[in-house]
Parts: C-alpha cells; structure tokens; sequence
C-alpha cells in the first residue's frame, strides 16, 4: 500500500508524573501537614482531563501553583506525605517504590555512578533526586538553569504546567538530592518523557550523547512517546527524521526500532488470549513467525499460524488501536499480520522422485494436496495467472502503459478482460469502503474515471481527495491521514474476506475427514450415475471448494498490504530462497512468481523514486526473486535477466544489513554496472525483461502445454546457476 510523507500529529494530552511532586511557589512559612491550619485559604481544585486507557494511565489535579499527579494504583507502603520546609518552599515528600529505585540505578550504572542502596535511595523523594545524588555537599552557586527560580527563567519555564517532567518539583532552594545540573539529568527528563516537538526532539539529539541515549529503555514509555508525538506516530516520518540522520539519531532510531520489536508482539500475545476466549480453542492462534530484516527502515510481515488466523487478524487490528494509536500498525509501525494463506507446511512433499510444494487440501491418496481432476488444476493454474496480472495491472499506474504491456506480452483478449474486471472490482471494493471509513460519498471527494483506471496511484488520489473534504479544504496532517484511510480501509475489507475463507476452510476440512474416513474403512460409497461412486464424487467436491477457497485467499491478499496474492510467489520465495529448500516448481508456477515479483518492484521503484540508489535498495529483493524465476523457467537467455539476477542478488543479499558502507549509494553504483541511471532506467528495465519472460511463457504455452505441468527446480540459497 501507498506510503506518504506524514505530517506532526498535536496531542494535549497531560503529563503524568509516577510520583508525587508538589512546588508552592511563594510560601515563607514552616509548617508539617498534621498541624497545617485549616483556614488556609488554596486555589479552587481543578481536574485536568482523564487519560486513555494504556501506558502512563494515572490521575492529575492542578492545584493553583501545585503541581499534583499519581498512578493510579497507589505506591508500596502508602501513607500521609509529610511536608518539609528548605529554604522557602515545602518540599513533599514521597518513599519512591522499588521499581523507580531500579530505573534510577539503571541509569546510574548506564553513567558510571555507583548504584544506591534501595534503603538509601527509598528516603528520596523523585527519580531524578535518585539518579543525581550524591554524598558531596553542594552549594546554591552550582545549580543549573534548570534549578533556578522562577524568577530567573524564561517565560516559557515560567508556567509549571507547561514545564518538562523534571523542571515540576524544582524548589527555589533545592535539596541536596534536588540539586542535579542538566548534564547529570536522566535522557529521560530531559526529552520529557517523550512529549515534546520535533524540533525540541532534534535540539535534544544535538545536545546529548551517545551514551545518554543507550542509556534508555527500549521498551519505556518515553520510546513510545517519541513515535506518538514528535514523529507524529508515523514509521515514515522515524525512518526519515532519524534512520537517515548522524549516528546519534540512528541510535535513538535502533531504540523505537527495538520497542517496535518487543511491543508488537505484546499485541500478538493478548490478540492470542483473545481467540482463545472467543473460540475456546488453545491453538486458534499458536504462532507468528515474522519476515523482515533487521535493518532500521524495514518492515515486518507477520504470518500467523493456528487455526482461527482469519478472526486473529481482526484481533490485532483492535488490540493495537486500543493500545492507545491513532492509526493502523501498518502507519505506526509498518507492521502488517496475515492470516493463513497458501503454505500450510513449510517445506515441499516428495511425490515420485519429486519435491513439489505442499498445497492445500492433503488427503489419503493425495498427500500434497492440490487437484487430482485435470480441468479443474487447469483452470486454478489460469486463476492463479490471472490474480498475479492483476498486481501488475495494479502497479503499472499508467493504463496506457497497462494496454501496451498486455499487447507485447500476448495476453489474450478473454484473459485481458478477465484481468480488468478483478482489477475494477477492487478499485470499486476500497474506494466504497474509504468512502464509508471517511464518511465522504465519493461523488463529493470527485473521484475521477482517471483515479479509477491509475491503480494504485489513483487510489492515493481517491484518499486525498476524501481526506481534504473531511479536513473541509486545510492540508494540514492530511497526508498521514490520507494513507491511513486507505491502509485501514484495505484492512476492513481484508477481515471481512477472511471470514469467507474461514466459512470454506471449515466446510473443506469436514468434507476431507469425511473422504478420510471413507478410504480408511475401504467405503468407496456405492456406484452412481455414469458409474462414479461415492468416494470420487466427495472427491471432486472437496476440489470444487479447494478451487473457490484458493480464488478467494488470492483475492483477500490484495487486500492485505504487501502480501504476495499466489500460491506459487509465496512458496518460490519463503520457502525455496528464504529457506533455501531445494523445491521444484512448474513452468507455470514460476511465471506467476516472474509477475508477482515484477508488480511488486514496480510497486517499490514508484515509492522510492526519489533517488536511483533508494529506489534500487527497496526494490532490489523483487528484482532478485522475479530473475531467479525465469532462470527457473530456462529463461536465462532472455536479455537482461542475467543482469537483473546479479544486481538484484548483491544488493538483496550482499550489500543490504552491512553497517559500514552507505546502503543506497553502494546500490546505485551496482545499478550503474548494468548502465541504469535513473529510476525511469530501472522500471523500463524490470518492464522489458518481464515482458520478454512472459511473452516467451505465451509462445510455449500454445506450443507445448502439458510440459508447463512437468516440475522443475526451484528454490534455493545458493546462487541460480541455471
């Protein structure tokens, strides 16, 4: 799906502070809370609003110039705070719990500084008096800006409300344990918790260490405020603000990198208790292998694994809203989930001296699935072909370019409608469901027949147009919105075709324990008209459903962001070249993984244009994959192909994940050996091959069909020699 450039999203939401931490500002009095007169005339209480629901959930009250907030669960050893006067302001004091004395010692230990006996520490009455003390006096002379008086700060600071984390409990004349200069402050008080502008964000990373920022936990509220606020919640606007930036932000970067890694799968856990609730059953959702690598900028495509993926989906799509986002987790995090697609078994089957791939719909005399009736394997092997056209269709944006593919690829006129008519009716499908989404008809949005034709270019425009009728004509944030709207539309209209799959997964998994039973109890089920029996005639039902069942898991994954949409993709790719398993896959089923592939690094040259070195780093493993394809096919003679192999292979495999060389210009220059200059080099390079292997697959297909049935090898770690 498309990616946007994201603008900064504002939230008032308050600060919450996990301790007590009180400032009156002009008292000169002494006294203690038990003997405090109650004719003292306070400020009227006021209530700030209530948070949501998730991390940093608490209370806060504003008390005139008192600052009041607290978790909402009260700290170990609860009991009447004491107030204590030093110098003119009271200071109360609160025991911290032993998990802030275990932050504050984290940090101390990050920075060299001994660790503080929790009994010791405990008497302090902040995290920050923790992380800063020290047994050595300390005059009024040395205390930073921080710790000044009201007086002698900025207007900015002078607001207690508007104040930083650390700057709320700050006495006119602090505590030894108060007494903390700025460059001992914990990264953590210093970036506010997390809450704070992009650009106090980039003053910050200026100012600090690279010691200061390893100092921080990875999977801490700080980190997640970090993406929530300055980077406005958007995985775009990280990678380009920080993965892009000096080492300083490239370690802040692995940080939200890191809370990414261990926060999605968080989600993953409750999504899994979730099922089991609804469904009762223990493996309804057992497992989530993810693919992705472990560079900052790349994505993560979760597979889930069980036997309830489809309603699993759903799940975490509501977990992760709940956990407090704005936005789809293929906006915050560039974290996608899928439920069960093709492989059900990861590996391949030997069947007759071959190693061919495990399809659904395994039963007794058919241990790798798939069809035993010629004309229906015929006609899915077509619909498989089609729905890989369909993702070209899909990221050819240009329909001119569309029809003059189809003309020299020779695709038939019957085959060409049957492309546009699947192509229309998911343009149709999402763009109603924005609309829906945005509560905008699309007739108000002026969604154009040129939308509607320029694939996924055109549903970007479709998005914008929605969003800027929303926004009632103000472009601010709109474009993370407009993204947001059509990933989280794809993702509606994903779930409710799952639950289709689900129906007919479970009418398919009936039908085939019934056939089982019968073959295991020698029951061929009596003989019928035209002499079939029963048994052939459960058989061909069960290839009936497998047939509608496969069109439709082809057609949900168009829905899914990023999903490879064929049975042959999925397993040239995970299988045989991530699991380096020495497959074997037919001449048809390699030319859906050409196409495939072809669309898909279509799809990442069009996003990543803005340089040749980008645009061949994201795209370079799609490249690799559909070459490796047609020299599976014996197409390696084909101009280009052997180029496209090389350059795709090094890049995906030699140059991507190492730390000491610059990633996009070492892609550039691997593209230049090919004499690729420009990203329009490179489509029309990807185009040409790609037509040639099809047009060439064409030719063979009239000439020799059932040579197109025989296997072939497929798949491996190696290098393709073929």
């Amino acid at each position: 799906m498309p990616s946007h450039s994201r603008s900064q999203k504002k939230n008032a939401d308050p600060v919450f502070v996990p301790q007590i931490q009180t400032q009156l500002q002009s008292s000169s009095w002494v006294q203690s809370a038990e003997t405090m007169s109650p004719d003292l005339e306070v400020p009227e209480l006021q209530m700030e609003p209530e948070p949501r629901e998730g991390f940093g959930q608490g209370f806060g009250h504003s008390l005139g110039n008192i600052s009041i907030s607290a978790p909402s669960t009260p700290p170990e050893s609860p009991g009447l705070p004491t107030i204590q006067m030093k110098g003119d302001a009271p200071n109360i004091q609160c025991k911290l719990t032993p998990e802030q004395v275990k932050d504050a010692n984290r940090i101390r230990k990050a920075r060299g500084l001994p660790l503080l006996p929790v009994k010791q520490a405990r008497k302090l009455n902040s995290i920050e008096a923790a992380i800063g003390h020290s047994t050595a006096n300390k005059s009024p002379a040395n205390q930073s800006p921080a710790n000044q008086s009201p007086a002698n700060q900025s207007p900015a600071n002078q607001s207690v409300a508007n104040q930083p984390v650390a700057s709320q409990s700050v006495a006119s004349q602090p505590t030894e344990e108060q007494n903390i200069s700025e460059n001992q402050q914990s990264p953590e008080i210093l970036l506010n918790n997390g809450k704070l502008s992009l650009q106090e964000l980039k003053d910050f990373l200026q100012s600090t260490t690279l010691g200061a920022i390893a100092s921080l936990n990875s999977e801490s509220e700080t980190i997640r405020n970090i993406l929530k606020y300055p980077l406005g919640q958007s995985w775009h606007t990280a990678k380009h603000e920080l993965a892009e930036g000096d080492e300083k932000a490239k370690a802040l970067m692995r940080k939200i990198w890191e809370f990414r890694q261990w926060h999605h799968k968080e989600i993953l856990v409750r999504t899994k208790e979730r099922v089991k609730q609804l469904t009762t059953d223990e493996n309804g959702l057992k497992a989530w292998p993810a693919a992705g690598s472990e560079t900052l900028t790349s994505d993560i495509d979760v597979n889930l694994k069980g036997t309830e993926t489809e309603l699993a989906v759903k799940i975490f799509n509501e977990e992760f809203k709940k956990d407090g986002w704005d936005y789809e987790s293929g906006v915050v995090y560039d974290v996608n989930v899928y439920a069960l697609d093709f492989m059900h078994k990861f590996g391949g089957v030997e069947v007759d001296g071959h190693q061919l791939t495990q399809k659904e719909g395994e039963r007794k005399s058919q241990v790798q699935g798939g069809f035993k009736e010629s004309i229906l394997s015929q006609q899915d092997k077509e619909q498989q072909d089609e729905w890989s056209l369909v993702k070209v269709r899909l990221y050819i944006s240009n329909p001119v370019q569309w029809e003059e593919y189809a003309a020299a690829a020779g695709l038939s006129k019957k085959k060409k409608e049957s492309i546009e008519a699947k192509y229309q009716n998911y343009v149709k499908e999402i763009s109603e469901e924005m609309s829906k989404q945005a509560n905008i008809s699309l007739n108000a949005a002026e969604q154009s027949e040129d939308d509607m034709a320029s694939g996924i270019t055109g549903l970007n425009s479709t998005a914008e147009k929605l969003i800027h009728q929303q926004l009632g004509g103000r472009s601010s944030g709109g474009e993370v919105l407009a993204e947001n709207l059509l990933i989280g539309s794809s993702n509606r209209v994903y779930e409710r075709k799952l639950q289709e799959v689900s129906q007919l997964r479970k009418e398919l998994k009936e039908a085939i324990a019934r056939y089982n039973n019968m073959v295991e109890q020698g029951d061929s089920g009596g003989t019928g008209v035209g002499g079939v029996t029963g048994l052939e005639a459960l058989n061909g039902y069960i290839e009936v459903k497998l047939k509608a069942l496969r069109k439709l898991v082809s057609e949900s994954a168009l829905f899914s962001n990023e999903a490879y949409v064929t049975d042959a993709a999925v397993y040239h790719a995970v299988v045989g070249l991530q699991g380096g398993n020495a497959i074997e896959q037919t001449k048809a089923e390699s030319m859906q993984a050409v196409t495939e592939n072809m669309g898909d690094a279509l799809k990442e040259i069009s996003r990543h244009n803005d340089t040749l070195g980008e645009a061949a780093f994201k795209s370079a493993k799609y490249i690799w994959r559909m070459a490796d394809a047609a020299k599976n096919m014996g197409f390696s003679t084909i101009s280009g192909v052997n180029d496209l192999y090389e350059v795709g292979y090094s890049i995906a495999n030699e140059i991507k994940g190492q730390g000491n060389v610059d990633e996009k210009q070492a892609s550039e220059a691997k593209m230049n050996t090919i004499d690729i200059t420009t990203g329009s080099q490179l489509v029309a390079k990807v185009l040409t091959v790609g037509t040639a292997v099809r047009r060439q697959y064409t030719q063979l297909t009239k000439a020799q069909q059932t040579s197109l049935s025989q296997p072939t090898p497929s798949g491996k770690k190696t290098k393709n020699t073929n």
